[in-house]
């Protein structure tokens, strides 16, 4: 396999950021890319926790025991926005010519859903554990036919260490491992053709960055109830570190993808896995960077690895219906990269 890993670099970003209508004729230079992608990542290390804390901060300092007359136990669904800063993803499409009307908002909302779940602890454990998990598939929120996709899922542990009574509120800590992924994505159908041969992508093929992130909190909740059991004010922080990767990323299945070098054309997915391992590591050296490629039968990934600190704070308010139903409204902020969110969540609760 001869290609050269400039032209398939090239590819990797410029699928994503070039408009079909437009015509491409910059030779781009992959160590000036990677210099933008690394910016950029530096941007996602702090977004990344902070959309990652989108559910599980129920208004409830500690829920209750598990295992009691009542058991205490909750269900329910939330929806939640963080703030993204995107000022550094519009230098990389000033690398492909672009208008500045053409780019994102230096400040961009990144939505999530989640499921939450918490069980009780026991009557000489005042602990209780949550679960969440929420799924946004690929959708098209954004301009140029450009989709979004995240994914947020997480487990903590809270242990009770103050009882709300009298003037005193309740207070719990614990700990969160929460995991965030998504990316954005636009298909295009072009063709690029270097000296060495040439990446033609069709039909459902798609490109544009991705990310993903471990996060590992730990948490404060303060909560206070008044006009028992009926309004709850409640606040708390996070304070933890990120492990985040930023990438682009070209995937197809089929003939979506493909390859053509010395004279012949393959499907993507006609690559051995040596060829694939091969051809990721021609890419690394050529990036001069830190990045780091996986070349896959359905995709080929640039990846920027970071490590991010986090301090998240949120506060809110909830309402205590007397059918067991909660409503929380949550304002969050990320005091250390100024970011800022809000969100909603309703549930039933034993």
């Amino acid at each position: 396999m001869k290609l050269r890993p400039l032209f398939v670099t090239t590819v990797v970003v410029t699928l994503f950021f070039v408009n079909p209508a437009r015509g491409f004729t910059q030779t781009l230079d992959i160590r000036d890319i990677a210099d933008d992608l690394g910016d950029f990542s530096d941007d996602m290390s702090g977004a990344l926790p902070f959309l990652a804390s989108i559910g599980l901060d129920w208004s409830d300092a500690y829920i209750g025991q598990l295992i009691d007359i009542t058991p205490h136990w909750g269900i329910g669904i939330a929806t939640g926005a963080t703030t993204v800063k995107l000022d550094k993803l519009n230098v990389l499409l000033e690398n492909f010519d672009y208008k500045a009307d053409d780019g994102f908002a230096d400040k961009q909302l990144l939505p999530a859903y989640v499921i939450n779940t918490r069980i009780g602890g026991f009557r000489t454990m005042p602990f209780d554990i949550g679960v969440k998990w929420g799924w946004l598939p690929y959708i098209p929120i954004f301009k140029n036919n450009i989709s979004y996709e995240a994914v947020v899922y997480g487990l903590d542990f809270r242990w009770e260490i103050i009882r709300d009574w009298g003037l005193v509120p309740a207070i719990s800590m614990g700990f969160e491992a929460s995991r965030a992924t998504g990316g954005l994505r636009s298909k295009s159908a072009i063709t690029l053709s270097p000296a060495s041969g040439s990446v033609t992508t069709s039909g459902d093929a798609t490109v544009g960055p991705v990310w993903e992130a471990w996060v590992f909190d730990a948490k404060l909740h303060i909560a206070k109830k008044f006009w028992e059991p009926r309004f709850t004010v409640f606040g708390g922080a996070r304070l933890g570190v990120a492990l985040t990767k930023t990438g682009y990323q070209i995937a197809g299945s089929g003939g979506d993808v493909k390859v053509t070098s010395g004279g012949s054309e393959n499907n993507l997915e006609d690559w051995s896995d040596k060829s694939l391992n091969d051809f990721a590591k021609i890419l690394e050296a050529e990036s001069g960077s830190n990045m780091t490629f996986v070349a896959t039968s359905e995709s080929i990934t640039g990846w920027i690895d970071k490590v991010g600190i986090n301090l998240n704070l949120h506060g809110g308010i909830a309402l205590n219906f007397y059918n067991g139903l909660k409503l929380d409204m949550t304002i969050m902020a990320d005091i250390i990269h100024f970011e800022l969110g809000a969100g909603i969540g309703i549930r039933y609760q034993q």
